[in-house]
């Protein structure tokens, strides 16, 4: 691997603690519509993926197709969680401003679309520790397409061999590996249901971000 000039970031789970609101945000609509959810429903949630999740709801409480949230409600939910509650996770703060005192560029991308990662970004300041910020509702393509970290990459005048990777989620990681990226994968209690999957793909496991100063460059 060339030395290290670039580092791209996901957003939650990754750099913020906020997977575990994704991972309950559709109960808790559920629960404002008065679904008697508990405290072992939330637990649940932490351990299943999105479709997992879904048929435990159906199962809970009786629900058809129908009943799911649409899209717009589910993100309006995490909008008012980003402009309230959000928060950076351990250590990330720290890394990043040791890897700006590098002199390395560093860049967020998520999947969360930008109208409502801007209420994160903003809370949190993020704009202070990323050169760049991405979406892929602005880039046009998910990122289960290695196109997606191209464009990430030519927009940084990048190459993957001398960029890294850091994320929480597996379907992300195949597809960084896929596009030549080398990476780190970021430890998150709410993707341990795919644990297996991850530390197959990733490179690097870590469970605090400043581990990464350690063999990074």
């Amino acid at each position: 691997m060339k030395p290290i000039k670039y580092c791209i970031f996901d957003f939650d789970g990754t750099v913020a603690d906020s997977q575990w609101f994704w991972q309950t945000v559709t109960l808790r609509i559920l629960q404002s519509r008065g679904y008697p959810a508990t405290e072992e429903d939330f637990e649940a949630c932490y351990a299943l993926s999105v479709s997992d999740r879904w048929e435990m709801f159906v199962r809970r409480f009786g629900l058809s197709e129908a009943d799911r949230p649409a899209t717009e409600e589910v993100h309006q939910k995490i909008g008012e969680f980003y402009r309230t509650d959000v928060t950076w996770k351990d250590g990330a703060t720290e890394f990043l401003t040791w890897l700006r005192a590098q002199g390395i560029k560093t860049a967020l991308f998520s999947a969360s679309p930008m109208r409502i990662l801007a209420h994160g970004v903003e809370t949190l300041k993020a704009a202070d520790y990323f050169d760049y910020i991405f979406s892929t509702s602005e880039i046009g393509v998910g990122k289960s397409d290695p196109k997606s970290y191209q464009y990430c990459l030519d927009a940084m005048g990048a190459t993957a061999e001398e960029s890294v990777m850091f994320e929480d989620a597996a379907y992300s990681m195949k597809t960084a590996k896929e596009a030549g990226l080398y990476v780190v994968a970021v430890h998150e209690r709410c993707k341990q249901f795919e644990i297996d999957e991850i530390r197959r793909l990733c490179d690097r496991y870590v469970y605090n971000l400043t581990e990464c100063k350690e063999g990074l460059l």
